[in-house]
């Protein structure tokens, strides 16, 4: 494709604007933000200091605003604490986030009040998928059907990655069922 520039006076400052646009643009449309600016045109971007590491999946953001709010990482569930590899996990995740400043893309509001989300560290990588890359984590899909996270757990299971070296790992919400049901 050809460009012709008849008045390069007015073209150049013409695409510098188009140019300036179309980040923005990608920006917003890839829901990360650009810089301050941006986070706040988009309530559902939520920036942050991790101040707290609950287990695998959970942890407390403190913000600029020094409000705390327990965000849930969507679309993942860990092994609970006192299940195998939930000391793991919730490790994992402290390594990943703990003390460090992290970007949380609000999906919803669980029935316990916490911001489910997809959450970003500083270099951009996506914390729920290096938990079901380290074989940390489940793929929730009652909650999640994205299928590149179902391949990023079924690799790790293919490759006996974390609690998947296990012969018969037990999915986190069937282990809370047998838990409920031996407590009557």
């Amino acid at each position: 494709m050809q460009v012709i520039i008849s008045n390069s006076n007015l073209t150049m400052p013409l695409i510098k604007n188009l140019f300036l646009l179309a980040i923005f643009s990608l920006c917003l449309i890839w829901n990360i933000g650009c810089n301050n600016e941006t986070k706040e045109l988009n309530p559902n971007l939520i920036a942050g200091h991790v101040t707290g590491i609950t287990d695998g999946d959970t942890f407390t953001l403190l913000t600029k605003e020094k409000n705390q709010i327990k965000i849930r990482l969507y679309g993942i569930d860990c092994p609970e604490k006192k299940q195998d590899f939930g000391q793991a996990a919730k490790q994992e995740l402290s390594i990943l986030i703990f003390n460090k400043d992290v970007l949380a893309r609000k999906k919803d509001i669980d029935r316990y009040g916490r911001t489910v989300a997809i959450v970003y560290d500083k270099n951009n990588t996506c914390i729920n998928e290096v938990m079901l890359e380290s074989g940390l984590a489940w793929h929730y899909l009652k909650y999640d059907t994205n299928p590149a996270w179902e391949q990023m757990q079924n690799e790790a299971r293919k490759n006996k990655t974390g609690l998947w070296v296990q012969p018969n790992p037990v999915a986190p919400w069937e282990w809370r069922a047998m838990k409920r049901t031996s407590a009557h």
